[in-house]
């Protein structure tokens, strides 16, 4: 396993700013994390700056907002249906699935491969996609997308099924919920999103 280190410095620094995220890899995969933080930026898709890479250290912009799964998990503690949210909350939680699909989007589109011999849509896929890989803010609704150490090109569904398990299994998953409905709305959302913005792929 690599190793993720929040740094803050106790004084204003010239070169660095005062808050980053360190990640030392132990794995191989530090430069395919490192050429595909390049490859995606240059494409405008919100994923944390690069402030310094010497192999194993991999030094990242510290993007503001909450972690993804806390911040949609926290809210359905308990809660059987969306509409038992209040309205605020309900919306908030839309909010931020449809900006996950809107993130996919922008990343399978501007790296799509082509098609296999089963014609199967290739694309730049993240890999071991899980909601805990996104940071969202919701004071601009902006959410950045974390960890490209597994990225491949490979069936854009590959992506999509990590997502739909992430927001099926994740603390409360729908085996610890007596009626799982409200995690089985929020996988048609995100897979309607999905497949809505993106016509021409197919589940």
């Amino acid at each position: 396993q690599n190793l993720v280190i929040s740094l803050n410095f106790n004084k204003e620094t010239k070169r660095l700013p005062k808050e980053m995220i360190v990640k030392i890899f132990r794995t191989k995969n530090a430069d395919n994390e490192y050429n595909t933080l390049k490859r995606l930026k240059k494409q405008k898709l919100l994923i944390p700056d690069i402030l310094f890479y010497k192999k194993p250290y991999l030094f990242l912009e510290k993007a503001e907002g909450v972690n993804l799964c806390d911040y949609i998990n926290d809210k359905l503690v308990e809660v059987a249906d969306l509409n038992e949210l209040e309205a605020d909350v309900k919306k908030e939680i839309i909010i931020c699935v449809e900006k996950l699909a809107d993130w996919f989007t922008q990343l399978h589109t501007n790296n799509m491969i082509g098609k296999n011999e089963l014609s199967e849509i290739i694309v730049l896929n993240k890999g071991d996609t899980r909601l805990r890989d996104f940071v969202y803010n919701p004071s601009n609704n902006e959410l950045y997308g974390m960890d490209f150490e597994e990225s491949y090109e490979g069936n854009h569904i590959d992506d999509v099924a990590w997502v739909c398990c992430s927001l099926l299994d994740t603390n409360p998953g729908i085996f610890e919920m007596d009626n799982p409905k409200s995690k089985i709305d929020l996988l048609n959302l995100f897979l309607k999103s999905y497949y809505r913005k993106n016509p021409t792929f197919h589940f």
